[in-house]
């Protein structure tokens, strides 16, 4: 509904004002009314109006010396006076204009003529403000540090901001369809929310998209996040879309993740076998035989040994810039020695490797300690989410296409319902909502996952296996060179 136009009436006359107040209030104006210049000034400076109608014969402060202190005012010096005065001579209207009126009334004025000047300034005002309200609008998106991107029902655009076009590095003017322009530079993530792009479905409507540009030698990956909003311009059904850079927190948000994954599996087993023995010892060492105590002594050097490299290679990760960078790619020819490590870590007794000698002398983008990661999270939730805690898994690297390799893992533990499938790879969001560092379902593993693997430009998909009981999981990742 039409907001209706705020009038004051300032008039000493009361039977003026009450003319006034009823024909403008019948008309479905809302007016105010002061009987002096200074209760006008001070109602005009608290009602804001659209509109005033202004007497100038007045005591004490006159039409013309308030209409002026108007004018003097920021907040009221757009406000259109109209001045009513039964003075005719040119030289009243010459004052009156110097005082900055807008139009005149002739008292006694016809009422016709009254209502008709007033809309007719009234809707001027509000096309005035309105134009004005656009202005500081556009000027607020232009210098806007975040992207805005105006597309039609054929994702077509129609308006992009500065901002935008530098992210997405289109030039001005652009009409290309959004998504071909995006997928230039960018990988849109989760991939399954994307779907059906533009016509995408409520629930992903309403969810954080991002667009991901990976990791390069020569360039930092990027991250934005996209958010829908419902637009109608000239009854043509718009979508806008806001496009912020998350990099800053998404890649804070992965380390803390990843040094927390970290910190769990590579401290524990050590630092429980320390525990252990020297618990024994220090309840039996008085029956122990000296080679028991040496074989229970070397055991805890051992692992106070293997603690201490632990505690070391955390370490060198802070001091590393990221988990994804700040180390040498891991040569797939390492990955059986890693995956027989975890095995021996998590108690897995079925883990299968098989593919991997077709990659001999190849290598991950990623540094080791991120492989090793992303591996020991996919294992654990095999465990985890089998029933006895006791999975078969099937590991196996595929070739499917030039310069990439599938890395996928297949487990016989709980089938997933349609919305964990949906979820598991969205990264953060959760936490955006709740600042935790949980997922519920699965947990932070398998985010933190596509966090890693989407950073270097690769792709994650999971499923349930057809016709058997456990889920696989298939990571689609670039080659190193």
């Amino acid at each position: 509904m039409e907001r209706k136009s705020k009038i004051l009436v300032v008039d000493d006359s009361i039977s003026a004002t009450v003319l006034l107040k009823d024909l403008l209030g019948s008309d479905g104006y809302a007016v105010e009314v002061a009987h002096n210049g200074r209760d006008g000034l001070a109602k005009a400076r608290v009602l804001l109006p659209d509109l005033i109608l202004l007497d100038v014969v007045m005591p004490g402060m006159s039409g013309f010396e308030v209409c002026e202190a108007l004018r003097a005012d920021p907040k009221l010096a757009e406000v259109p006076v109209i001045i009513l005065t039964s003075l005719e001579d040119r030289e009243s209207r010459l004052k009156g204009i110097a005082a900055g009126a807008d139009d005149f009334l002739t008292k006694p004025f016809d009422a016709t003529e009254m209502l008709l000047r007033v809309k007719t300034i009234a809707r001027l005002n509000r096309y005035r403000q309105l134009l004005a309200e656009r202005a500081r609008l556009d000027w607020v998106i232009r210098e806007a540090d975040e992207g805005f991107v105006l597309v039609n029902t054929a994702d077509a655009i129609v308006f992009t901001n500065d901002k935008a076009r530098d992210l997405l590095d289109i030039p001005a003017g652009s009409t290309a369809p959004f998504l071909a322009l995006a997928r230039k530079l960018y990988q849109c993530e989760p991939e399954d929310a994307w779907a059906g792009w533009p016509n995408i479905s409520a629930a992903a409507a309403q969810q954080t998209l991002y667009l991901v540009r990976p990791e390069t030698e020569a360039a930092r990956s990027c991250w934005l996040s996209v958010s829908l909003l419902e637009h109608d311009a000239a009854g043509e059904p718009l979508r806008l879309l806001r496009l912020r850079d998350v990099t800053t927190q998404i890649t804070n948000q992965r380390d803390a993740w990843t040094f927390q994954s970290m910190i769990s599996h590579k401290l524990r087993t050590p630092m429980s076998a320390i525990l252990f023995t020297m618990q024994i010892l220090s309840q039996n060492a008085r029956t122990m035989s000296l080679d028991d105590v040496e074989q229970m002594g070397t055991m805890g050097m051992d692992n106070a040994q293997r603690l201490n490299d632990e505690i070391e290679d955390i370490l060198q990760f802070l001091d590393a810039p990221g988990l994804s960078s700040g180390g040498a790619p891991c040569g797939l020819d390492a990955v059986p020695k890693l995956v027989a490590k975890i095995r021996a870590e998590l108690k897995l007794d079925n883990v299968h490797v098989s593919g991997v000698e077709a990659f001999a002398g190849r290598r991950l983008p990623l540094p080791k300690r991120a492989v090793e990661l992303i591996l020991w999270n996919l294992l654990e939730n095999s465990k985890k989410f089998h029933p006895e805690h006791m999975p078969s898994v099937e590991l196996t690297f595929l070739s499917r296409q030039e310069g990439r390799v599938t890395i996928r893992v297949a487990d016989n533990g709980q089938r997933l319902s349609p919305e964990q499938v949906q979820r598991v790879w969205r990264p953060f969001y959760q936490a955006e909502k709740d600042l935790t560092f949980e997922v519920a379902g699965m947990g932070l593993g398998l985010p933190m996952v596509a966090a890693l693997v989407w950073n270097v430009g690769g792709r994650c998909r999971l499923d349930n296996r057809d016709g058997a009981a456990g889920v696989v999981v298939e990571l689609d990742v670039p080659l190193a060179g």
